[in-house]
């Protein structure tokens, strides 16, 4: 039992080393499709029209489901919005006033519910499709660099064909462009480091301590 206890702990601590992994990657991709997206906007709304019409030709549907109603349709002269509820956080002048106990509970808070959320979707996922064969490390940090690459590639593309113009010196889109996937991918390198010395330690807790029920569950999800 204790075996069990300690290993899902470390899974635990594990995936606190995930998530801001995951969030910067989050972000990075957020760039770049906002990039492309407005860069290549006549392009991506010409995809968006022709996918409304092929849902209509397959689902039966309305393409104004997907695109929207036109907007003399969507305004409505004969109804007024609600004025907005008061906010707490609202000191009266207009603004929204946050000190650093505010932001620093709040991440806290979300760092360790995304947390427990990623261990136990890895749980779950252990228990229905069974444990897997883990990834070498090395292997990850190569992942990692291609996604990184393809990031900056896309970055690049937006940049150099699209429709909208970069002010300011070349060098310092460059330096944007390739910082950020640099960024991300260090924190990718720290992030599956210690997931990987947790991995290990888990695995020499498992060995040294008494094997109970429910020990191969833990330590699988642990491995995964």
């Amino acid at each position: 039992m204790l075996a069990a206890v300690v290993t899902a702990g470390v899974a635990y601590l594990r995936w606190t080393q995930l998530v801001p992994m995951l969030v910067v990657w989050i972000f990075v991709w957020l760039m770049v499709l906002a990039l492309l997206l407005v860069n290549f906007q006549d392009q991506a709304f010409t995809a968006v029209e022709r996918a409304a019409y092929v849902y209509e030709a397959w689902f039966g549907g309305d393409p104004e489901d997907l695109l929207g109603p036109p907007p003399e349709a969507a305004a409505d002269p004969g109804t007024t919005d609600p004025p907005p509820a008061a906010d707490p956080a609202n000191s009266g002048d207009g603004a929204l006033h946050f000190d650093d106990g505010d932001i620093s509970s709040w991440l806290w808070r979300y760092w360790a519910l995304l947390s427990l959320a990623g261990w136990i979707l890895g749980g779950l996922r252990t228990l229905v499709f069974g444990p897997r064969e883990p990834w070498r490390l090395g292997a990850k940090l190569k992942v990692a660099a291609g996604v990184a690459a393809l990031a900056s590639a896309g970055m690049f593309a937006s940049w150099l064909w699209g429709s909208e113009t970069f002010n300011g010196g070349p060098l310092g889109w460059v330096a944007l462009f390739l910082g950020v996937p640099l960024l991300a991918w260090l924190v990718s390198v720290w992030s599956l480091s210690v997931a990987h010395l947790l991995d290990r330690f888990a695995d020499a807790a498992g060995r040294s301590l008494d094997q109970a029920p429910g020990y191969q569950i833990g330590e699988d999800q642990a491995r995964s």
